[in-house]
Parts: C-alpha cells; structure tokens; sequence
C-alpha cells in the first residue's frame, strides 16, 4: 500500500487577495490501512500567474509558491481488531443444482499469536455442505463439525501478522428459496490469555433464479336440472371463486374461472352461495379439493 495519495483539484476558482476557500473530502479506512497514529499532511500549491500549468507535479524539485500544512488535528489513529474475517463467493447468482465455493480468509491484525481459532457457518436453508470440499490454504481439510452451523477448526494457533483462507463448497438444492440469499459467517481465536477474540460476520450474498414453473387452476361452475342430463349443463357466470390462499376470482359469462399463477401443491377452492340462484344445491358440495398441482401444469376438475 502506498504511504500516501495525491488528490488534485485542477479546476478550483481563482482567489482574490484575502480570499479563503475550503475543500471538503472523505477517505474509507480499509483492511490495508496502516494501525496506529497516521498523519494527513497538505501541500498547498499555487499558481501567481494565469496561464501556468495548475498540475503540481509533487516528484519535481523545482515546487514554488507552496507550503506544506501540518496539523496535530490532522492525526488519525487507526485501530483493528485483533482477528478480521471476510467472505466471498464464486458467483453472484445460482440456480438449482449449482455448486457455490464459498472463500473465508481469517487475518491476525498484530504480533501476538491467537490459539485455537474457529469459523463458524451457519448454512441458509437450502443449501447443502458438500463432503470433502474443506481446503485450508489449498490443502484438504477434515469435514467441519456439528451440522449447520458448521464449524472449522482452521489453528490450533495462528501466528501474528499472518492470515489462512478456507474454502469449502455447497449445492443448491431444492428448499432454496428464490431471490437474495446472504451467507455469514463468524471466527473467534483465543489470546496469551485465554480471553475469546470474536469477529464481526462476514457476509457474501447470491442471487437464487428459481426455475420452477408455475401451475394454474381452471374450473367451471355449471347449473342443471335435477332430471336433465349432465351434459345438458349451463355455465354458471357472477359466481365468486376463492382459493385457499386469499386470492378469489368471478366466473365468466360461460360460468368459468381460473387461477394463475400457482405454485405446485394442494388446494382448496369454495364457491360463494350468496352468488347461486335460489332453491340450488350442490352437486359434489361447496368446496373442491385439487389434490395436487403440477409444476408447470394446469390442474382441472373432473
């Protein structure tokens, strides 16, 4: 990491005598930063005459009209954690029976070994821990134990300043529910102490393409007369149609209704009596089980 960063601003306004201008910028801490005090130091140039190049070259010799700004104010001290975890994942989106390696590097931040240092994963529902992926550093590792949440002893101790990187695979399966799906994970070490050093999660997030086909549901509401045959039926139209998950449909004018979409399982539908002409009975009673809904199908009444 370099020690420093040049920002430029090449297009400031020009100052008049006893003018003031005030720049305003942000800086992010990262993992590479550099623990402890950290001075921010400023080198104010000017150009007196227009028509000069506004591009300080901070490499060159020959730097005039500039002053260097030092300030006790401008020191950051930059504090880490004794042990920082990150996580990764091989891709950003997934569909059922695809294979997910998931990275987990786990670092030391300071000179003093930590014993005993664990990763914790609790799996999202859905997704499978393939046996015998677990790679430490590259080399097989024993499956982790307990069974979700998993967990890896990676050192029995991890020496300071250094870092170890695990890598383990998972199958999405059937239970994964569509949509974002973030796995986190955790570590904890142990310092000289015994004192239990814990990680903040770590998370990395996959996008779950479901490729299930919805199904549907069409049925009709026919009206006959007792000593009229079935076939002679009319439909009947206006009449409510509810499904047993909230949702509630009209019949048409030949007495049809149908429901989409709808994910495969059973259901139960029922009719609105208030909605059936005076004197009328049901057939096969006021409520209809579908026993099963197909993936990708269209389920009718017999």
């Amino acid at each position: 990491m370099p020690e420093s960063y040049l920002l430029e601003y090449l297009d400031l306004p020009d100052l008049a005598g006893f003018d003031s201008l005030h720049v305003v910028y942000q800086v992010q801490v990262g993992p590479e930063c550099r623990p402890g005090p950290n001075r921010n130091v400023v080198l104010v140039c000017a150009q007196p005459n227009p028509g000069e190049s506004s591009q300080a070259d901070l490499g060159s010799p020959n730097l005039t009209n500039c002053e260097l700004v030092d300030s006790d104010n401008a020191i950051i001290l930059i504090e880490f954690p004794e042990l920082l975890i990150t996580k990764a994942v091989s891709r950003n989106s997934a569909r059922l029976g695809d294979i997910l390696t998931w990275t987990i590097k786990v670092r030391a931040t300071n000179e003093f070994p930590l014993r005993r240092v664990r990763i914790i994963d609790p799996l999202p529902t859905g997704l499978s821990l393939i046996p015998g992926t677990s790679r430490l550093d590259g080399q097989s590792i024993p499956d982790p134990l307990g069974n979700n949440p998993f967990t890896w002893a990676i050192s029995d101790s991890l020496p300071g300043n250094s870092s170890v990187t695990l890598t383990f695979q998972t199958l999405v399966g059937v239970n994964t529910g569509a949509g974002l799906m973030e796995n986190c994970a955790s570590a904890v070490g142990y310092d000289g102490g015994a004192n239990p050093i814990y990680t903040l999660p770590a998370c990395a997030t996959v996008n779950i393409i479901s490729d299930v086909l919805p199904g549907a549901i069409n049925g009709r509401v026919l009206l006959t007369c007792d000593r009229l045959p079935q076939s002679s039926a009319t439909g009947l139209p206006g009449v409510r149609v509810y499904l047993d998950d909230g949702r509630k449909v009209k019949t048409d004018r030949n007495g049809r209704f149908y429901f989409y979409p709808v994910d495969p399982g059973d259901y139960v539908i029922a009719l609105d009596e208030r909605d059936l002409p005076k004197g009328s009975k049901f057939l096969y009673g006021n409520h209809l089980k579908f026993e099963f809904v197909m993936e990708g199908a269209e389920m009718r009444p017999v």
